[in-house]
């Protein structure tokens, strides 16, 4: 499968099939994963779930898996600069390319990069 951006829209070509992701919308909203490289060598994986693949009203939020297999999911929360996700205890920030973890004043996990994950 390739991904092409046209004329501003999201297209798919496969198998000789041409699709539009304004026909199958169910495509265009599924989230995937993002992953980070954290030193020391640990992985942190995020799923993004914005307001077109959240319920109306509800906040953008992110699925975290932690390193040790727990997942977090956060709600947006206000952020001067990068983008944040907090639920109070656990903070999730990012900018650009790079992101921190932190859990109350504690940073559990910092200088993550985005790695890159082939489409499937």
């Amino acid at each position: 499968m390739v991904h092409l951006l046209a004329y501003g829209r999201s297209t798919l070509w496969g198998a000789g099939i041409y699709l539009s992701l304004a026909v199958v919308p169910a495509l265009a909203d599924t989230p995937r994963p993002v992953v980070y490289q954290c030193p020391p060598n640990q992985v942190l994986t995020a799923v993004f779930q914005g307001v077109s693949n959240s319920a109306p009203g509800e906040p953008a939020k992110v699925q975290l898996t932690l390193p040790d297999q727990r997942l977090l999911t956060l709600p947006q929360a206000p952020s001067a600069s990068g983008t944040q996700y907090s639920d109070g205890t656990f903070t999730f920030w990012f900018k650009g390319n790079t992101a921190l973890l932190e859990q109350g004043d504690r940073v559990l996990l910092q200088d993550c990069v985005t790695f890159p994950n082939p489409l499937p």
